[in-house]
């Protein structure tokens, strides 16, 4: 609420068209929403009493970057409570020369697809983690063996909003290469994103109770080799309730 009011990719673009041109780039203070940590930074390193504008300072051409990437990146905002908002971030980090933009944005698009259903419904962390490796899987299909040789990365930061005041909330990395290739020669990278991307917002307990404990199985089996990790979602195809509510939901 404190920051302009034109920090948009309008401006992102006309700063960029301008350097592009040859113009030097100047340097400003930069906006709260982009310095989330300088907070910390100062009363670290330079006590209180100072003025970020006196000390930290961006260049323009940092600054419409910045916007171009957050407008990537920005996969939801929720409402959490009343006057509280939550806004999501997610970036898949891949570095891979074989992959082309529109397998890029397929699953940019898919792993935000189950970070938004998921923060709206409530969804703890594992089915976020596993959604976010089915989307990947999903998306790379058959070079997903030429694309495990570089670390798959999913950078999460949540930030939230009362009032004016914005505070980061967590940031996460998850490293979902081994659960991707697990769900792909599993067969089920497809069906595990469809279950979690239909994830809903209330009710639905047993469709709700199943995605988690699916989750979390396949989450733990990844990360134990144990079998019996699978058993309690194995078990749960078993209930009738689930069986409604997922024909109803899917």
């Amino acid at each position: 609420g404190n920051d302009p009011k034109n920090l948009t990719l309008k401006l992102a673009r006309e700063l960029l068209e301008r350097l592009a041109a040859g113009q030097r780039p100047g340097s400003l203070t930069p906006p709260s929403a982009l310095s989330l940590d300088f907070a910390e930074f100062t009363r670290v390193n330079m006590g209180g009493g100072r003025a970020k504008r006196d000390v930290f300072r961006m260049g323009e051409d940092v600054l419409a970057l910045s916007l171009v990437g957050a407008y990537l990146i920005g996969a939801y905002r929720v409402q959490v409570e009343e006057n509280r908002w939550e806004y999501g971030y997610v970036l898949v980090n891949v570095r891979s020369p074989v992959l082309t933009t529109p397998i890029l944005d397929e699953m940019q698009a898919g792993v935000h697809v189950v970070a938004r259903r998921v923060a709206e419904g409530g969804g703890g962390v594992f089915p976020m983690l596993v959604g976010a490796a089915a989307a990947v899987a999903r998306a790379l299909r058959g070079q997903l063996r030429e694309v495990v040789r570089s670390p798959l990365v999913v950078e999460y930061l949540r930030l939230t909003q009362t009032g004016k005041k914005v505070m980061a909330k967590g940031f996460d990395i998850f490293d979902v290469t081994g659960l991707a290739v697990l769900l792909r020669r599993g067969g089920i990278a497809g069906t595990v994103y469809q279950l979690v991307r239909n994830f809903p917002r209330e009710g639905y307990n047993n469709y709700r109770g199943f995605v988690q404990r699916l989750s979390e199985g396949l989450a733990k089996y990844h990360m134990y080799r144990r079998p019996e990790h699978l058993y309690a979602p194995l078990r749960a195809l078993c209930s009738q309730d689930l069986h409604a509510e997922a024909f109803e939901l899917l």
